[in-house]
């Protein structure tokens, strides 16, 4: 089946489909296939699944590595595994009809109060010296895996 028939036009970029448009094209792409079963636990599961094998693209690398994988030289995969996670994504909001645009907006919100507006940034800082996280080679220390932490204020990494 073609892109037009998921109501995605060949060629079509972000300034021209609609949230609406994914939404149907991925409600028809699951119909097809006969996905009818698609429960939350089933549909987190699968974002799960596929958000860590995004994550795998990236395991290991510095910053740098892993923007140089994104843009070019594993760029078909980050984006294969990008899509699946976004159709999962829709999936959910489509199961359970999720406005998806008034969820994030109300999301970003929230944010803002908590924050005060206040910008923050995850800096260079966050990596040991190395730029990787595991054992630093030069130290005697065990294993650096930075843990995110997630507060009803900010996000800060420990390790």
């Amino acid at each position: 089946m073609g892109h037009a028939e998921y109501r995605i036009p060949e060629g079509a970029r972000d300034d021209a489909v609609t949230v609406q448009a994914l939404r149907e094209a991925v409600a028809q792409f699951n119909g097809d296939r006969g996905w009818t079963g698609l429960n939350a636990v089933n549909l987190a599961m699968s974002i799960n699944i596929e958000a860590s094998e995004l994550l795998e693209i990236f395991q290991w690398c510095d910053p740098q590595e892993a923007d140089e994988k994104a843009r070019f030289t594993e760029r078909e995969h980050f984006r294969e595994e990008l899509a699946d996670v976004l159709i999962y994504c829709i999936s959910m909001a489509n199961f359970y009809d999720v406005d998806v645009a008034e969820c994030i907006r109300e999301k970003m919100r929230k944010c803002h109060e908590i924050s005060g507006g206040a910008r923050s940034r995850i800096t260079q800082g966050t990596f040991p010296q190395n730029g990787r996280f595991g054992r630093d080679q030069n130290s005697s220390r065990p294993p650096v895996f930075p843990l995110p932490v997630l507060s009803h204020k900010k996000f800060r990494f420990f390790s």
